[in-house]
C-alpha cells in the first residue's frame, strides 16, 4: 500500500508577482519602498511612471477594499505567473476582446472569480457606456505599460533580485513546522482542500499589503519581514485558507448585511475582523500560544475574549464565528445579525 505524501507548506519564488509588485511600487499604488524606487524608477519611461502614479488609486487594494483594477493588474497576473511579454499580451488581449463583445467568454480562461466576471459583463448598457468604457481606456494604457516594460525588468532587474529571494525562501522553508496542514485540520476539524500551500515571496514594496491571497492554495508576501513573524503568519494564512471554504457563504452574507463600525483604531469590517481573529485564535491554540498573529486593528483582544468564552472541544468553526460576530455586535451596541 502506497504511503500518502504529506501536504506541503512552503515558500517559493516566481517572476510574475515580482514584476507586478515592481510596477505597483513604482506607481505608489499601495506599495511603498523609497530605496527601491530610487534605484529602479528609471527602469520605466518618465511618462509611463507618471501615468501609473496618476492612476494608483485605481490599482490599489488593502484588506477588503479594492480599486477597480486591482484584480486585473495584481491578483490575476500574479496568480498565473506570466513570464513573457507574449503571455501577458495574450491576457490583456483576451480582456479587450471581452470588453469589445461585452461578453465574459473571451476572458473566462483567465478569470479567478467567474461569478464576478459574469456579473460585470452583465451590467446595463448605460452604466457600461458611461462608466466602464471610459475607465477601460485608462486600463488599456496601463496594460501597455505592463507589456512594454516586462523585458527590461526580466533582463536587468530580475537577475539581481531573484537570488536574494531564493536564499530567503530556502531559509524560511527550513524553519517551517512539519505537518502544519495536519495540525490545523486536527485543531479545527476542517480539511484543507488543496494539495499544497505555497507563499510566493516578492522583493519590491517593503511597506505594502502583504499576505495577499491569490487562490485557495497560493499567497504572496514581502520577503524580508521579521523571520519569527513570517513563520507565524504563514501558519495564520494557511488557517485562513483551511477555514475559508467552511465560512465563505456566511462571511459574504455578513459583508453585505453588517454595517461597517466607525471606530478609531480598528478596520471596522466586522466579518473581516472576525474571520481574521478566528484564524489568530486557532493559531494560538495549535501552537500553545507561541504563534501570536492577532491584529489590534482587527479588535483582536475583544474577539479573543469572545472566542475563549464560547469555545468548547469539537465546536465547529462556523458556529464559533457566527456566535462570535453576534456577541461582538452586542458589545458594540449594535443589533445582532440574523442569518
Amino acid at each position: 500500500m502506497k504511503k500518502m505524501l504529506e501536504q506541503r507548506v512552503y515558500t517559493d519564488v516566481e517572476f510574475g508577482v515580482n514584476y507586478v509588485t515592481h510596477l505597483y511600487t513604482l506607481a505608489g499604488a499601495g506599495f511603498y519602498d523609497e530605496s527601491y524606487v530610487k534605484k529602479y524608477q528609471s527602469s520605466v519611461l518618465p511618462d509611463d511612471g507618471e501615468f501609473l502614479r496618476q492612476n494608483a488609486n485605481l490599482m490599489s487594494f488593502m484588506r477588503r477594499d479594492f480599486g477597480p483594477f486591482a484584480e486585473l493588474l495584481y491578483f490575476t497576473p500574479a496568480y498565473f505567473n506570466f513570464e513573457t511579454a507574449e503571455e501577458i499580451s495574450e491576457y490583456f488581449n483576451a480582456w479587450n476582446n471581452a470588453v469589445k463583445q461585452k461578453s465574459f467568454l473571451p476572458f473566462a480562461r483567465f478569470s479567478l472569480h467567474p461569478e464576478h466576471g459574469i456579473q460585470f459583463f452583465g451590467m446595463d448598457n448605460e452604466t457600461w457606456e458611461q462608466q466602464i468604457l471610459p475607465l477601460n481606456e485608462i486600463f488599456n494604457k496601463i496594460s501597455q505599460i505592463y507589456v512594454v516594460n516586462l523585458d527590461y525588468y526580466k533582463i536587468k532587474i530580475w537577475p539581481e533580485v531573484k537570488p536574494i529571494l531564493v536564499e530567503r525562501s530556502e531559509s524560511l522553508n527550513h524553519r517551517l513546522q512539519p505537518n502544519l496542514i495536519g495540525k490545523w485540520e486536527d485543531c479545527t476539524g476542517c480539511k484543507f482542500e488543496g494539495a499544497q500551500y505555497q507563499i510566493i515571496l516578492f522583493y519590491a514594496g517593503e511597506n505594502a499589503p502583504s499576505w495577499n491571497n491569490l487562490s485557495l492554495d497560493k499567497n504572496t508576501a514581502f520577503y524580508n519581514l521579521r523571520t519569527d513573524y513570517m513563520i507565524a503568519m504563514i501558519s495564520h494564512e494557511l488557517g485562513i485558507h483551511i477555514l475559508r471554504p467552511y465560512l465563505k457563504e456566511t462571511i459574504l452574507q455578513d459583508e453585505k448585511n453588517i454595517p461597517k463600525i466607525d471606530q478609531p483604531g480598528i478596520y471596522g469590517n466586522v466579518s473581516y475582523m472576525a474571520s481574521e481573529s478566528l484564524a489568530a485564535f486557532y493559531n494560538e491554540r495549535l501552537s500553545d500560544g507561541k504563534l501570536s498573529t492577532g491584529c489590534k486593528s482587527n479588535d483582536y483582544s475583544i474577539f479573543k475574549q469572545i472566542f475563549e468564552s464560547l469555545y468548547y472541544p469539537n465546536m465547529q468553526p462556523l458556529d464559533l464565528y457566527m456566535q462570535g460576530v453576534n456577541r461582538y455586535l452586542e458589545l458594540k451596541g449594535k443589533a445582532t445579525h440574523e442569518r
